[in-house]
């Protein structure tokens, strides 16, 4: 085959494949775009003007996220600038942006740099998704367990307090035999209720970051007893006896009290599945 011939069909084959990449991008769902070295804008999908408001054609010649970003501080670009250009490593990471309308989006961003073959950095492909919706539900769902657990914690506490004041004689003598149970049976449901919307609320922390330690140095040693005399009663409907054996001389520590109380409380409160699954393997093993 002549050279010129050879050259043509390569260059043929080249366009296939050009219009094969140019029509995957352009049919995207997530937005593309494609800049030099530099970071200036060389192409851009149609995807870019639905998230963006900006025409492919306005962006191309601009600096990346010229028009569209800087709303995030400038240790944010600083690190993903460092990440793709000198690491030339992938970047993936949430933002915020600004549409062409001023309107501002939550975006899900991947930046990877394309290598020549010597290792230098020829381009870079940014994929980035409009995640408003989902942030938008997120955040609702944070504001529902909030107001769950305050509008559930109101009424419950005020029931536990009335329970408490009638068991200790503050309307009259205090209640016995079966009516006496029943009070403290509705005081261990009130206080199971409080305990769940204590996990509701850590839960939307969690979800949130906001989750804090608070530091201090306490005896482990008495924290667990007085945390089991505190469980014995409660267990005791249960038929389970609470033992605390922890050896002596052990050293204080310097941690959140109320996070390892509320683990053990937890595992305590799951004694009862405990006790379950092990009548359930001797049923099995027997």
């Amino acid at each position: 085959m002549p050279a010129a011939e050879d050259a043509g069909a390569k260059l043929s084959k080249q366009r296939l494949e050009l219009e094969k990449f140019k029509l995957a991008t352009d049919s995207a769902t997530d937005q593309i775009v494609i800049t030099d070295k530099e970071g200036i804008v060389v192409y851009a999908n149609p995807t870019f003007k639905q998230i963006t408001g900006y025409a492919p054609e306005e962006a191309i010649g601009t600096k990346a996220g010229e028009l569209w970003g800087g709303l995030m501080g400038k240790a944010f670009y600083a690190t993903m600038w460092e990440t793709i250009a000198k690491r030339k490593k992938p970047f993936r990471g949430e933002l915020k942006n600004r549409r062409k309308n001023g309107e501002e989006y939550d975006a899900q961003l991947n930046i990877s740099p394309m290598l020549d073959k010597a290792g230098d950095i020829a381009f870079f492909v940014a994929i980035e998704r409009d995640i408003t919706p989902e942030k938008d539900l997120e955040r609702l769902r944070t504001d529902f367990l909030n107001i769950a657990a305050h509008d559930l914690r109101t009424p419950t506490t005020a029931i536990k307090g009335f329970v408490q004041m009638i068991r200790s004689g503050d309307f009259g003598p205090p209640p016995e035999g079966e009516i006496g149970e029943a009070l403290g049976d509705i005081e261990e449901g009130a206080d199971r209720m409080i305990d769940l919307v204590n996990d509701f609320l850590t839960i939307a922390r969690f979800e949130q970051g906001r989750i804090t330690l608070e530091l201090t140095e306490f005896d482990p040693k008495e924290m667990v007893e007085s945390l089991i005399r505190q469980l014995s009663v409660t267990v005791g409907l249960r038929n389970v006896k609470l033992l605390a054996d922890v050896p002596a001389g052990v050293p204080k520590v310097k941690a959140d009290s109320s996070k390892i109380a509320q683990v053990i409380t937890n595992l305590v409160d799951n004694s009862e599945y405990w006790n379950a699954s092990i009548e359930l393997l001797d049923k099995i093993a027997y």
